[in-house]
């Protein structure tokens, strides 16, 4: 698989007063904003009327390979040694798996301007969309047939989710989701996921997100994502870490319990906060004080795991400094959650 330091070729550097520009920004900005909107209403418009049909999936399968070790750790590799059937090995024992650098770390930073950017557009245009428009153009440019296929009150409350968050979808800049999509496919990342999923990968506008998660973080986030997509769907998401956090960094990474699940977890006892979410007690009694796992993450690391895992976004009172990520959520295309938007790559 190729590296994400060889994509930054795709983006040319450019000035503004002198000084070197952001070379991710300055390719953004020279989009055509409108042709990028075009592209992502297609892209949505490609799934409008289809049924999801039920595919084998990965989980399904017998690992051929010998398999990680299950020890209650993440495993973890390097990007260079990552391949389809390494990752099958660690979703059967993990869950998941953490590969390091799978972006180099150079280029990686600069994104985190960008999600700045369409984060601070989305929350700018529920004051005034005209005013977002001036001021950030390609990063308020969401694709025409969004509201029809995410019909008010839903987009309005998706939208509302993110803002008090700290996220954006992606899609809100069709610029910048078709600036991603050929980053992806420059390192490769559509011919792996289409040998991992044993199907054509796409993606979902719902679930492709922009995350700069506003402090203090919350206890009560802890959850599976196959709750709210559905269990027999075909998945595999990539958290992607845009600047350093976990660890000592002060900025808050991601709670886990590396365990290989197939089924919705059910606390049962009436105590999580949310119809989607797990309380920390029911963790704590179902799998024992020290099976919760925080990783430390350098920009450019990635976490890939499906929709079975139980994590949240890491709760520490001490957590005082933006984390900035990505989070690409891929499913098979005919094995998709329909509820989540799904759009064609």
């Amino acid at each position: 698989m190729q590296s994400f330091s060889g994509a930054a070729a795709l983006w040319s550097a450019c000035a503004s007063n002198g000084r070197p520009m952001n070379p991710i920004l300055a390719n953004i900005l020279a989009r055509d904003a409108a042709a990028d909107q075009q592209r992502l209403s297609d892209r949505l418009a490609y799934f409008e009327n289809r049924i999801p049909q039920s595919r084998a999936r990965p989980i399904d399968k017998e690992v051929k390979i010998a398999k990680l070790p299950s020890d209650g750790e993440i495993p973890e590799i390097s990007a260079t040694a990552l391949t389809p059937d390494l990752l099958r090995s660690a979703m059967a024992t993990s869950g998941c798996l953490l590969v390091r650098q799978l972006v180099a770390s150079d280029v990686i930073t600069e994104i985190a301007d960008v999600i700045d950017r369409v984060i601070d557009s989305a929350e700018t245009s529920t004051e005034s969309n005209s005013q977002a428009e001036a001021l950030y153009g390609v990063f308020a440019n969401p694709p025409g047939n969004l509201e029809q296929l995410l019909p008010q009150p839903k987009l309005g409350w998706s939208r509302g989710f993110h803002r008090n968050g700290g996220s954006a979808m992606s899609i809100e800049s069709a610029s910048v989701a078709e600036s991603l999509l050929e980053l992806y496919e420059s390192m490769g990342l559509k011919t792996f996921l289409t040998d991992y999923l044993g199907e054509r990968p796409c993606l979902s506008a719902l679930k492709w997100v922009l995350r700069r998660p506003k402090l203090p973080t919350q206890p009560d986030g802890w959850h599976q994502d196959g709750a709210f997509m559905g269990e027999e769907i075909n998945s595999l998401n990539m958290w992607l870490a845009v600047s350093e956090c976990g660890g000592n960094s002060g900025a808050p990474s991601m709670d886990m319990v590396p365990r290989r699940l197939t089924e919705i977890f059910a606390a049962g006892d009436g105590s999580a906060v949310f119809d989607w979410s797990i309380s920390s007690d029911a963790i704590r009694t179902e799998f024992g004080e020290g099976s919760i796992r925080t990783p430390a993450f350098a920009p450019g690391d990635a976490l890939l795991f499906d929709h079975f895992l139980i994590h949240r976004t890491q709760y520490a009172e001490s957590l005082h400094k933006p984390r900035y990520a990505i989070e690409t959520w891929f499913f098979g295309e005919h094995n998709f959650p329909a509820n989540q938007v799904p759009l064609r790559w």
